[in-house]
């Protein structure tokens, strides 16, 4: 789950989402050009110091549920930036 290098770890997949959203904005990792870097930025810090013993101690489910919380808000702030238009259609 928060192994850095394989590749179905939470951590790694957030790493990675991080690194390809400043590629796509051009921006340094150590800053963020809009909300979703700022939210996968963030999750990215938590998840890199967070120890086994920390998510234990959380609770595992509810450690989870709240990893899934933030994806979705992330997942919504990527859709907002790139895929959602105020343009109209005419038909």
């Amino acid at each position: 789950m928060t192994h850095p290098e394989f590749p179905r770890s939470i951590r790694f997949s957030v790493e990675s989402l991080d690194a390809a959203l400043h590629r796509i904005s051009g921006s340094p990792e150590t800053n963020c050009a809009n909300e979703a870097e700022r939210l996968s930025g963030r999750l990215r810090y938590d998840l890199d110091f967070a120890t086994i013993g920390d998510i234990f101690e959380y609770g595992l489910h509810e450690y989870l549920i709240l990893i899934q919380k933030r994806l979705a808000e992330l997942s919504s702030a990527l859709f907002e930036i790139y895929c959602a238009t105020n343009e109209t259609i005419s038909v």
